[in-house]
């Protein structure tokens, strides 16, 4: 019999991620794929360790990483101006006010364990597909490039949303990197990425993990100039300013907060030679394997909706049903919004998709390298432009009262609309959340991301005063 993951499944601190993803992994990839079983948990660790679950085990992994980024993509977008609270959790509230950094925070806490076991799972399947690899074993070796992609996608969430994070194995507990370390979990993704591409450079996966490197480069840049915001000085000019008038000193980012990344830029033109068109690689979940927790926590349960900024609340103030948020150059509701709000998230609930990647996002990048490198040229205008054509607006120009600044800021606003990168873009360009509280971390101490949880914490003896890690 086949078995399905039909809700969230509770863990504790001893929780055993080989056997838990490689049941889970039976249950995505069906039962013929690699073995008969009633109950999934029954599964043996020699079974997951063995060369014919090689696919299964990638599967898991994606299955980890999926579930990671739909649970904390709530956190990270509420705590920037893309949704709102709108429920009875007022957990979603504190985030929702700029206050990050509360490790207790109930979302905060109960989202980094997907985190963990996704980042774990990912690194397990490398180790083992790597052992079968070098011994001959592997079957498919784009099960191992599959990993490195799954792997680079993961270590770049992490690092985009948190301040500092553990490595730890099951139940070894390891200490902290340390917020100023965070920014070598690019580097690690990027290796991770480099090792993919050696195996597989074309096709679907090669241009998923040539524009996943390409990603991971211009986030690092990013993370250069906010990331570590303990070692950055703070300026009296530019200041963020709260929509209530209340300033704040910010970070000190130069250019204006553009990243100039040549290899980026590469690597997000030769992925988009590898494909034409509107393409994008998604994350999808279905009820009979995977459902969004960000789906269900917003859509289907209605803790919080996208927010007044970029559309008008129905009487019921729990949904969205028509777009505030005009297109800069032909002023009308953005149909790039209208499109994310209206026709693929609201109405899907928690069956939904989440892009990871997409052709826009290569143009974005290549367009913001132009910019920051050679100011507003005929090809930053073509790349942008190139973006604004695949969404159906009018074409930028100088003309167009709307500087080369402004319409890169809007571009990724809408084109990246819940991919998890509002809040980084936010900090770096001094945008301000209206629902910020002045007194909290978002608006007094710009740069900040999401902690450590206080159930690892509590658990981790290099954390806790009350455990002696063991000798």
């Amino acid at each position: 019999m086949c078995v399905r993951n039909s809700g969230r499944r509770g863990r504790s601190r001893g929780w055993s991620a080989p056997l838990l993803a490689l049941g889970i992994a039976v249950s995505v990839v069906g039962c013929d794929s690699l073995i008969e079983v009633e109950n999934p948990n029954n599964v043996q660790e020699a079974d997951f360790k063995a060369p014919i679950a090689a696919n299964a085990v990638v599967n898991g992994a994606l299955y980890e990483v999926q579930d990671a980024f739909a649970g904390e993509l709530g956190p990270y977008s509420i705590a920037g101006d893309e949704i709102e609270w709108s429920g009875s959790r007022d957990a979603w509230q504190e985030l929702m006010l700029g206050e990050i950094r509360n490790p207790q925070n109930e979302f905060t806490d109960a989202f980094f364990d997907e985190m963990a076991v996704g980042r774990w799972m990912v690194d397990e399947a490398i180790t083992l597909l790597e052992g079968h690899n070098s011994a001959g074993d592997l079957e498919d070796v784009d099960d191992l490039a599959r990993a490195y992609l799954f792997s680079g996608i993961m270590y770049v969430i992490i690092a985009d949303w948190f301040d500092d994070f553990v490595f730890s194995d099951r139940q070894v507990a390891s200490p902290p990197i340390g917020p100023s370390n965070m920014g070598s979990l690019y580097t690690t993704a990027i290796g991770r990425l480099d090792q993919g591409l050696a195996i597989t450079s074309s096709g679907n996966l090669g241009r998923n993990l040539m524009a996943m490197r390409a990603r991971a480069k211009h986030a690092q840049s990013v993370w250069n100039i906010i990331g570590d915001n303990s070692t950055l000085s703070y300026t009296a000019s530019p200041t963020i300013t709260h929509p209530s008038g209340t300033a704040h000193n910010i970070i000190v980012v130069p250019n204006t907060g553009l990243v100039s990344n040549p290899a980026a830029a590469t690597d997000a033109a030769a992925a988009l030679a590898m494909q034409g068109g509107d393409w994008r690689y998604d994350f999808e979940y279905r009820g009979s394997t995977l459902v969004s927790q960000f789906g269900a926590w917003n859509f289907e349960r209605q803790e919080n909706r996208i927010s007044d900024d970029y559309g008008y609340a129905a009487s019921s103030n729990t949904t969205i049903d028509s777009i505030r948020l005009l297109d800069v150059v032909d002023l009308i509701p953005d149909p790039r919004i209208i499109q994310w709000v209206l026709v693929e998230l609201q109405p899907n609930n928690d069956e939904l998709n989440h892009v990871q990647l997409s052709a826009r996002g290569m143009h974005l990048i290549i367009a913001e390298h132009e910019l920051a490198t050679n100011g507003a040229t005929a090809a930053f205008a073509a790349s942008i432009n190139a973006v604004r054509t695949l969404g159906g607006v009018s074409d930028w120009t100088a003309a167009s009262g709307v500087s080369a600044r402004d319409i890169l800021i809007h571009e990724r606003r809408v084109n990246l609309f819940l991919q998890g990168r509002r809040l980084n873009d936010m900090y770096r360009f001094g945008i301000a959340s209206n629902r910020w509280n002045p007194t909290f971390e978002a608006f007094s101490a710009p740069g900040v991301f999401l902690p450590i949880s206080i159930r690892e914490i509590r658990a981790n003896c290099h954390l806790n005063p009350d455990f002696n890690c063991p000798s």
